[in-house]
């Protein structure tokens, strides 16, 4: 069982699979974060701070609207070099740190929202590991001092490149069975009920602003047999995530699946966990898939 453990965690890998996602998720929260403005929360009336988590126990402040300016661009240029993979590991140190204190600051004023601290858990295993020995401007310069033959030992499989794609696997299957087991713990099997489902369909296309993509939903809480059979499968793919860290067959399952459901959330509900999906990258076998494809393309 030990070996097990170790071969599963520590099997020799190849850094471009890292990298590869590394520079796609970083790029994503780039992309999503570009224009968001931190600074307006300093603007808040100070009745409505209410402090949680590391804020409550480290009586963290909300820092006025000219420190905030500078830290959000500190952070987005902390991404950007991250993505590029320039400085990497510094970057990704700053990005986690900075990324943390500004994403967390909306939770702080009524309602935790849970949505974004798979970013702050990803940036954190990424700060952790080597991801910037290759597809990035680093593995590029240490080209330069590489030992005679031309083959850098950055470049050589390594056990420190396949634990933090574990790492991220574990995170990612934590949070859909936390919320599986929330849905159960609360509510238990009558979660499952067609009208359960069927009004809070309705509810999120009238009630929450009407964020929903479309109106399909209106239409499936019309059908019992469809809306108890959704709630179903949302109860199986999230409680059942943990199953894919064990075997391939199980990954092919529900790793679609569970794509498939986040995706599912802002069409008929309304909320899109586009961080959460994005994490999904690392499940993808980039490797696999360049071994693949390559020789097809040349």
């Amino acid at each position: 069982m030990i070996r097990a453990w170790d071969r599963y965690w520590f099997a020799p890998a190849s850094p471009w699979n890292l990298g590869l996602c590394r520079m796609l998720y970083c790029a994503l929260l780039l992309a999503v974060f570009a224009r968001e403005d931190f600074s307006q929360w300093a603007l808040v009336p100070e009745i409505f701070w209410v402090p949680h988590g590391f804020f409550a126990a480290f009586e963290i402040p909300i820092f006025a609207e000219p420190t905030l300016r500078v830290l959000q661009g500190v952070w987005k240029l902390a991404l950007v070099t991250a993505t590029l993979g320039l400085w990497t590991r510094s970057s990704l140190g700053v990005a986690c740190i900075v990324g943390g204190y500004l994403l967390s600051i909306a939770n702080n004023f009524g309602k935790v929202g849970h949505g974004e601290a798979v970013a702050v858990l990803v940036l954190l295993v990424l700060a952790l590991s080597r991801c910037g020995d290759a597809v990035s401007i680093d593995s590029l310069l240490r080209v330069r001092r590489t030992l005679p033959g031309g083959v850098s030992p950055a470049g050589q499989p390594s056990g420190h490149y396949r634990w933090p794609i574990r790492a991220v696997w574990t995170i990612t299957s934590l949070i859909l069975f936390s919320a599986g087991y929330s849905k159960l713990y609360n509510s238990g099997w009558e979660w499952t009920d067609a009208e359960n489902l069927a009004t809070i369909m309705i509810a999120h296309q009238y009630f929450y602003g009407g964020r929903a993509w479309t109106n399909w939903g209106v239409h499936i809480a019309q059908v019992p047999v469809l809306t108890s059979g959704l709630a179903m499968l949302t109860i199986a793919v999230e409680t059942g995530m943990p199953l894919a860290l064990l075997h391939p067959r199980f990954r092919l399952l529900l790793v679609p699946s569970a794509c498939a459901m986040i995706i599912g959330f802002p069409m008929l509900l309304g909320p899109f966990f586009l961080l959460l999906l994005g994490a999904f990258v690392f499940w993808i076998p980039w490797d696999y898939l360049r071994e693949r494809l390559w020789p097809a393309l040349r």
